[in-house]
């Protein structure tokens, strides 16, 4: 089993400098740590992508693994119009992540924290999962990244 944390705590209280990044990195591995989760941000970001680049550099170097999360949006939704953009939004993240941090594994949920479900729309709801889980996992090949469903979703929560 790997344990991995969050490093955003650690850039703010110890710098992203490449001396603390790697001794972040370093104490990490330390404390027995294999991996980390780099936290989302902006592609139109070019310091937020130069630091998650200098991140990753060092997490790689000290032999941690790469994670991240893409946000939660509702790409299973039994709307069309707004499964797209949902898929399309995640689609962002799992491209910009990719191209950020080559082979990282990209925690993806399903649906969003307040899915919008109705009776009866399991069914619906599971085949659309899977075409978008699809789709964002060949978006994501190109930079040998993978994507982790998160299926805790999906189930009906009615009696």
């Amino acid at each position: 089993m790997v344990f991995g944390v969050a490093i955003k705590p650690w850039l703010k209280q110890e710098g992203t400098s490449p001396e603390a990044l790697a001794r972040i990195c370093g104490d990490l591995v330390d404390m027995g740590i294999g991996a980390i989760k780099i936290p989302e941000g902006s592609r139109d970001d070019s310091a937020w992508v130069e630091t998650m680049r200098g991140v990753v550099a060092a997490a790689t170097d000290a032999g941690l693994r790469i994670s991240a999360h893409a946000p939660a949006h509702d790409i299973s939704c039994t709307d069309p119009k707004t499964r797209a953009a949902n898929v399309a939004h995640v689609r962002t993240a799992v491209e910009m992540f990719g191209s950020i941090a080559p082979g990282v594994v990209i925690a993806v949920h399903p649906e969003d924290y307040l899915p919008a479900r109705e009776p009866g729309d399991e069914e619906a709801r599971l085949d659309n999962c899977h075409a978008s889980l699809m789709e964002l996992g060949e978006a994501a090949r190109p930079f040998g990244a993978r994507v982790l469903p998160l299926i805790r979703l999906l189930v009906s929560t009615t009696a």
